[in-house]
């Protein structure tokens, strides 16, 4: 400490005997004050000097020296500081992501890490924190390589505590940079300074709650990196923390015990803090702190117990006298939610613990009884949500920080460790909490529906957890259909409640659909219909929609018929006036209910669709939304609406694809895929239909655009086409049959290409599926020019589901003539020039082998195998391909000896590959049933050969076509 201070004696000597630097102070602070000036003239000027001063030699050294001279202006120096963080953010190391030039020359640098650190020596507390912010920008740079004496500086100025000034801003220092420490200098300093923290934490008299909040930041940063080591290194912090941690817990607890009232507001960081750290401690040594937990674990519960009414006035009243925002220096949350939600992390931290289970069951009830009352809306979100119901839809489904949010995460966590307690106390809870609200409502209290709706977000939040415990019950706890009745009644069929608590009522309801009676589900339905209603306020619409997707999955067809027209009418108003998170709910709404709908929106199309599509286009970037959007449109197609649906939309299609040079590649792409859908519902008349407006534009664009996404989706477009309209699509409109082959070969070719990308390239084996499917005397003659670049293609591609793909296709053609397949490959030339094209895809496919997924997929290609070992062809049998790989030694292979060595192995004949493999297959099959799926590991790239499994003799006949027209000679 006596260095830093006889520096900044120097440092004030230097600078009041040098002329040129009084010079370049004074117009340092002539800067300094014009850009804090009130006049805007004046900044924009100071801002355009400023730009070039930055980049002046010395400029940064003048900054620390303004920042050092206690008689300027505190604002002044503030600035200095300010301007000199962003400085090292932008000029000091050519890895940050900010840099610019010029970068400040060594001999600069060295001269600011040396006198910048006696400005934690500063009497004001602003100055001290301006400092340590910049020493610990310039730390994540230099530490420890360029400045390993910055460390013990910062160690000396904490240790030796001459200064009080000096400890406060070791401190702030330390917990602004502990972060960038590393663990040969975490475990160097722990020992001498984890006692000097305990004793600035447990020295109440002479060190600022502020001071003290800092200390545990560092140790909490300490204990973070210290969880990151293991083994020997491991150990060796047990003999480090051991001795020390009764002592740390003691102060926990003291810290946790003490007053957490509304003007205790200086105390709530401290707080936050050492929950932090007893969270962390619990998380990563919770064997080592077990003995010290059982004494903190009472302090820790007598604060929840204790903060409910402060947080019942603070919080969920907003209490206007009350200052609530109580951030830090460094803008660190200080307000009373914060701890509230750290003090729920805790909870949900040691009930999921085994080790601290047992001590966590006997306080079950009372705990979810509180967390209840902790979940209640507060007037600040009531006040936000009823202005912007959007902010409402997002802060629910995403489960925005909250302490409504903890709630739920506590009550999932008890329900997980002790399912059936955690129902028996989630029944008395809301039986308690109901009454507390009649109470409430009976004496005129106005905000009586607050802790009714808590208790309904409770029940709904762990609503299938419950379900499943009760099933299993004989005597269930929670009565869940007479609670269903009881909302029915008193908060959907009572006029004038409360929008947020019918809202919730119906959300509740959505929840807990499958446990609704008989009796009410129609109810309930009926609710949710007139909650769609114009005029409905936003918290009940909100709420309707929920319902509905759920209800109406739950209701038969003739239940649900009277409400349609209810619920379309609502639906399609909400369509035309909501914000972009609540028309998710809606679309999911629109598409569900025309999926149950025995009509299929049929009579509302014209209603519904417009809207629809415009939503479509104007939101066609928003994955989501267009995702939505097409599942609407989808269901409709589904029904008798679809000729006029495909009336309305098609030019609309039509126009974007054929002006698609003008149109963004996302538009052009979303176009593309409504169609699909729109051709996966549509019959051959429809497909032709479609195909004359959109046809010769697709392939122009096939052939000539460079995007994946357009380019996959026009694969899809024609894969289904063809599988829609097979051979007969070759004479439509007259046409020349051969000319419209080959324009789909040209397509093949065109993806086929070594220039086009993987993705690009994606589903050009599952369209020449197709197309040996469908036309098999039209495309049989040509499989054999067709096979050079396929497997060029195959030989290049690196992307598994394409080689998957490309393997099936020859897999297909093995299953049609054996021998020929394998002398044309034998005799085809391997890409490269090396060998020949058999080697190549043997080699690649029984490397892929385990990659196939899906039964018809699986067993295509292994019966394949089959057929070719059976074969016996000496072009086969001849092969060697990769056995066992060769380990050189038993050291672990890094990336440093593989340069050095490349991987070694064993070749074994291909027949006896083969026969590995398909033993493998064989035990596989017959150990686990594998489960048909029509939605394997990669999107959409499998759906045709699924398709293909409900439908294999079409299947065995159309190969069988296939191969009379077939020569690989």
């Amino acid at each position: 400490m006596s260095e830093l201070l006889s520096r900044r004696a120097l440092v004030e000597s230097q600078m009041q005997n040098t002329s040129h630097t009084n010079e370049s102070s004074a117009a340092v602070i002539s800067l300094l004050q014009s850009l804090l000036s009130s006049d805007a003239a004046e900044r924009r000027s100071a801002e355009l000097t400023l730009a070039q001063a930055v980049k002046q030699t010395g400029f940064a050294l003048a900054l620390v020296q303004t920042i050092l001279q206690q008689e300027y202006d505190v604002g002044v120096r503030q600035m200095a500081a300010v301007l000199l963080k962003q400085l090292v953010k932008v000029h000091w190391a050519e890895e940050s992501k900010h840099f610019s030039q010029p970068k400040l020359s060594d001999n600069e640098k060295a001269a600011v890490r040396h006198h910048l650190p006696q400005g934690l020596t500063d009497r004001l507390p602003k100055i001290r924190t301006g400092v340590s912010m910049a020493i610990a920008a310039i730390a994540k740079w230099d530490l420890p390589d360029v400045w390993p004496e910055l460390l013990n500086l910062l160690m000396s100025a904490v240790t030796t505590k001459e200064n009080h000034n000096l400890v406060d801003g070791g401190v702030r220092c330390l917990s602004l940079l502990a972060d960038e420490l590393g663990e040969d200098q975490v475990m160097q300093a722990v020992p001498a300074l984890l006692p000097e923290l305990l004793m600035i934490v447990t020295n109440n008299e002479q060190y600022r709650p502020e001071l003290q909040r800092r200390a545990l930041v560092i140790l909490h940063s300490i204990a973070n990196m210290l969880s990151n080591l293991s083994g020997q290194e491991m150990k060796q912090v047990h003999s480090v923390l051991s001795p020390m941690l009764g002592s740390w817990f003691a102060q926990f607890g003291r810290i946790l015990s003490s007053s957490a009232g509304s003007q205790d507001a200086a105390s709530w960081g401290l707080k936050l803090e050492a929950l932090k750290l007893v969270q962390t401690f619990v998380q990563f040594f919770s064997k080592l702190v077990a003995p010290h937990l059982p004494p903190l674990m009472a302090q820790a519960w007598h604060l929840f117990l204790a903060s409910q009414p402060v947080y019942q006035h603070l919080v969920i009243n907003n209490t206007p006298d009350l200052e609530t925002d109580q951030a830090d220096e460094e803008g660190d949350n200080m307000d009373f939610e914060s701890l509230i939600s750290q003090l729920f992390e805790v909870l949900i931290t040691l009930i999921g613990n085994r080790r601290y289970q047992e001590l966590m069951q006997p306080i079950v009830p009372d705990l979810i009884y509180h967390t209840i009352g902790y979940m209640q809306m507060t007037q600040e979100q009531v006040e936000e949500w009823s202005q912007n119901p959007d902010q409402y839809v997002a802060d629910e489904e995403e489960e925005t920080f909250s302490v409504r949010v903890s709630g739920e995460l506590v009550l999932d966590e008890l329900m997980e460790a002790f399912p059936e307690a955690a129902v028996i106390a989630i029944a008395a809870a809301v039986h308690k909490r109901l009454q507390e609200a009649a109470q409430a409502k009976a004496e005129g209290n106005s905000e009586w529906w607050r802790i009714r709706e808590a208790t309904l977000l409770a029940v709904g939040a762990v609503a299938e957890p419950v379900l499943e415990v009760q099933a299993q019950q004989d005597h269930p706890s929670l009565d869940v259909p007479a609670l269903l009745h009881n909302v029915l009644q008193q908060d959907l069929l009572t006029p004038n409640m409360p929008p947020f608590l019918t809202g919730r009522a119906l959300w509740m309801a959505a929840r807990l659909s499958e446990a609704v009676s008989s009796e009410d589900s129609v109810a309930f339905l009926q609710a949710a219909a007139g909650g769609l209603a114009p005029g409905q306020a936003p918290p009940v619409q909100i709420g309707a929609c929920r319902a509905i997707v759920q209800l109406s999955q739950r209701t038969t067809g003739a239940s649900l018929q009277p409400h349609l027209r209810h619920i379309y009418s609502g639906l399609g108003g909400l369509l035309q006036g909501s914000g972009e998170d609540t028309l998710h709910l809606v679309l999911e709404s629109l598409a569900t209910v025309i999926q149950q709908d025995q009509e299929k929106g049929a009579g509302w199309e014209a209603h519904i669709s417009p809207c629809v599509i415009q939503l479509w286009a104007r939101h066609v970037a928003d994955p989501l939304l267009a995702m939505e959007a097409g599942a609407v449109i989808e269901a409709l197609a589904a029904g008798p609406a679809f000729p006029h649906l495909l009336a309305r939309i098609l030019p609309i299609l039509a126009s974007i694809i054929s002006h698609a040079n003008s149109n963004s590649s996302i538009l052009v792409e979303g176009a593309l895929d409504v169609l699909v859908s729109l051709l996966k519902a549509a019959g051959p008349q429809q497909a032709h239909q479609m195909h004359s407006m959109v046809g010769p534009h697709i392939q122009a664009l096939i052939l000539q655009h460079t995007d994946a996404g357009v380019l996959q989706s026009c694969c899809q477009y024609l894969k289904t086409l063809i599988g829609i309209a097979g051979v007969e699509m070759l004479s439509w409109e007259g046409g020349n049959p051969q000319d419209r082959l080959q324009g789909l070969l040209q397509v093949v070719s065109r993806l086929l290409q070594p220039e086009m990308g993987d993705s690009c390239s994606l589903y050009v084996g599952s369209l020449i599926h197709q197309l040996l499917l469908k036309m098999p005397a039209q495309v049989g003659p040509i499989v054999p020019a067709l096979l050079r670049p396929l497997v060029d293609k195959l030989a290049q591609s690196e992307s598994s589901p394409l080689v998957v793909q490309l393997l099936l296709v020859i897999a297909q053609l093995v299953h049609l003539d054996t021998n020929q397949l394998i002398d044309c490959l034998a005799n085809q030339p391997a890409p490269g020039g090396q060998g020949n094209a058999l080697e190549v895809v043997m080699g690649i496919w029984i490397e892929r082998q385990l990659e196939f997924m899906g039964t018809y997929r699986i067993n295509l290609a292994t019966t394949a195998l089959v057929q070719m070992l059976a074969s016996r062809h000496p072009a086969l049998m001849s092969l060697q391909v990769k056995g066992q790989r060769i380990d050189v030694n038993s050291k672990i292979r890094t990336r440093a000896r593989a340069k050095e060595q490349a991987e070694q192995w064993q070749m074994v004949p291909l027949p006896a590959k083969l026969i590995a493999l398909l033993a493998d297959s064989v035990s596989e099959s017959a150990g686990v049933k594998r489960q048909k799926t029509d939605d394997d590991d990669v999107d959409d790239d499998s759906d045709d050969w699924d398709d293909d499994e409900d439908n294999q003799d079409s299947f065995t006949s159309n190969l069988l076509g296939l191969g009379k027209h077939c020569g690989f000679a």
